[in-house]
């Protein structure tokens, strides 16, 4: 599909560590789409080396972080678990500043944007969201992505040493633009707003 971007097909477990499969998706995909789970945070090394092994950037389409405080039972799922939505924020900044400063990832995908409930999961509720079930938000989750979010193109300048060289001398580097700028479709809640990502 040469007018089409594959993402390959979002390794996952035993899988993001084998080289073969790296080498294996190379000549298909155009980026390599990684879930990624269980680690606070992401080790530098181990992105270099997928790139690498595949030829092509890296894309995290998959990872999230439960909170015990959301009442939910938490007993299925992926994700960690910590105590706190407060926690679950510390853990986006990290998570997604340790993706930033890694010139091989062009983007990255918080699982998902609501809870999971009774009607999904049975008497398996998870805190997978960044809104609950009733779409009311985590301010304090949704909080730390803004903050990452909006500055993200400039973080990314900043952490990979990026200069602009085809920019003149003169030519000021314009700050990231405020979302309530160029958001124009009101229809959106607030916490969609936010989750935009490199």
């Amino acid at each position: 599909l040469p007018n089409h971007m594959y993402l390959g097909t979002r390794f996952h477990k035993a899988v993001t560590s084998q080289i073969s499969a790296y080498e294996a998706i190379s000549p298909y995909a155009d980026i390599v789409s990684i879930n990624l789970y269980h680690r606070w945070t992401p080790d530098q090394r181990d992105l270099n080396k997928w790139s690498t092994a595949a030829d092509k950037p890296l894309m995290f389409t998959e990872w999230y972080m439960k909170g015990i405080d959301s009442g939910m039972r938490n007993i299925s799922g992926a994700g960690m678990t910590v105590n706190t939505q407060r926690e679950r924020g510390m853990f986006y900044e990290n998570f997604t500043l340790s993706l930033i400063r890694n010139p091989n990832v062009i983007g990255w995908h918080w699982f998902h944007y609501i809870d999971d409930g009774p009607l999904h999961c049975g008497l398996h509720s998870v805190n997978k969201g960044i809104v609950n079930t009733h779409f009311e938000p985590y301010p304090e989750l949704i909080g730390a992505m803004k903050r990452i979010n909006r500055v993200a193109y400039s973080l990314r300048d900043q952490l990979v040493g990026f200069s602009h060289p085809n920019l003149p001398d003169w030519a000021p580097i314009m700050e990231d633009p405020d979302f309530d700028e160029v958001e124009t479709d009101r229809v959106y809640t607030t916490p969609i707003k936010y989750i935009q990502n490199g």
